[in-house]
């Protein structure tokens, strides 16, 4: 069994800061985040989905965001039975896969029953949230964002925040209030805390430090210390009062719940008596138109940037293409001079390969007759051995007749030596 806490608060109400806080405390953000982060710099921290569907009930319903609706007047029977499907199949895919999940859209305050329908449907525990802020802040806001009257805020404001109350009586719940949260979101985190059951980081703890980063005052850009008489001349502000007043207080009190009830009926009653119901309507055709005008103009503010972008790239490119003219000119000049540099070198080559064969040739011819001389030379000594050994042979049979001539016979002898010798290193040499 898994707990699924759900946000339900007014817009321009810290509920974006709120389910931040809660993600970075343990709870998961089913799906993909909306991450449209116009009139909210640190995100919205909503499932897109989630948004979708909410978006869907309401048409459905016949209304829109900034129409008014009380819970005595609205149907949920009117919901489609595909629509119905779409609901469950996104239960059936975000809850329960985590033990701690967190919904936030300002959209559920009017789709709250639908969604605690399914949380109960699957047996998880459903904790319920309601941020609320100053009315007047909240009116001024959606003045300054949307052009929307502020008694037209006031207005919008009771209906989604006594919506919100009304339909998450029956479960576990606790109220946020928006200026406590911001100047200090450890106090403001107790009640919530003790139905989630989250330990409070410390300033000195890094998670802490990292929520203590992300809420803080800057966020505030609207607020109310006295009521001008423009204000007090609103119709709504004295029972919007009332209600902000009411939401300090114990919501599961008898009194206080007696106190919404009665409430309710007689906001019901000036809505109906100051035509605010159709003033509202009547708002929801300019917004529309407005936000279509907007969607628009930032349509045509991003095709500029990405027209300017564009050009940019282009002018980039054409001076990268010049700058690769220019190399490739350089290129071609250096190829050319490499080329002239090998042709002068094959040339040089081809008379060094001209000159080493005439030189071949030569020393060729020149070993073919040092081998012919060899050769010759053998052949002599040779003819020189044999003589030798002839003349040994007749000196030994003429021995008496040679002694007077033996000196000369010994002179001879060494004449030859000496001529075999140098014969012999010639040869060598060669």
């Amino acid at each position: 069994m898994s707990t699924i806490g759900i946000i339900a608060g007014m817009h321009r109400s810290g509920t974006s800061a709120l389910s931040r806080v809660m993600n970075l405390l343990g709870y998961d953000i089913p799906g993909e985040l909306d991450m449209n982060t116009n009139h909210n710099a640190t995100g919205h921290w909503e499932p897109a989905d989630f948004v979708a569907l909410n978006i869907q009930i309401i048409a459905e319903l016949g209304s829109d965001w900034c129409d008014l609706r009380l819970p005595e007047s609205t149907r949920f029977d009117a919901i489609a039975s595909d629509t119905h499907q779409r609901i469950a199949a996104y239960a059936d895919i975000s809850f329960g896969h985590n033990p701690l999940t967190v919904l936030k859209d300002p959209r559920v305050c009017y789709t709250l029953p639908l969604w605690i329908d399914e949380v109960r449907r699957r047996n998880h525990t459903c904790i319920v949230l309601l941020p609320y802020r100053h009315p007047v802040e909240v009116a001024k806001s959606l003045a300054a964002r949307d052009e929307m009257p502020l008694n037209s805020g006031l207005a919008l404001w009771l209906c989604c925040m006594l919506s919100a109350e009304y339909y998450s009586r029956a479960e576990r719940r606790c109220a946020v209030g928006f200026g406590t949260f911001i100047s200090d979101w450890r106090t403001a985190y107790v009640s919530v805390a003790a139905l989630t059951g989250a330990n409070i980081p410390g300033t000195n703890e890094p998670l802490g430090m990292q929520i203590d980063g992300f809420v803080n005052r800057e966020q505030r850009h609207h607020t109310i210390l006295e009521l001008t008489d423009e204000l007090r001349a609103l119709s709504l502000i004295d029972l919007a009062l009332e209600a902000y007043a009411l939401f300090e207080q114990p919501l599961d009190d008898a009194g206080v719940r007696a106190h919404f009830d009665a409430l309710r009926e007689h906001v019901q009653e000036v809505l109906e008596q100051d035509g605010l119901y159709e003033a509202n309507r009547s708002f929801a055709v300019h917004y529309r138109h407005f936000r279509a005008i907007e969607e628009r103009n930032q349509i045509i503010a991003t095709l500029r940037r990405e027209m300017a972008e564009i050009n940019k790239i282009a002018q980039e490119i054409a001076n990268e293409r010049e700058t690769l003219k220019v190399s490739h000119t350089d290129l071609m000049h250096r190829f050319q001079i490499i080329q002239q540099r090998q042709k002068e070198e094959i040339e040089l080559l081809d008379r060094v390969r001209i000159t080493q064969k005439i030189r071949i040739d030569d020393l060729t011819q020149e070993i073919a007759s040092a081998l012919a001389e060899c050769d010759w030379r053998r052949a002599t000594h040779a003819a020189y051995e044999a003589e030798v050994v002839w003349l040994r042979t007749v000196v030994a049979s003429q021995e008496h007749l040679l002694s007077p001539i033996r000196p000369l016979l010994r002179l001879w002898e060494q004449i030859m030596r000496h001529t075999v010798r140098r014969s012999s290193d010639t040869h060598r040499n060669d």
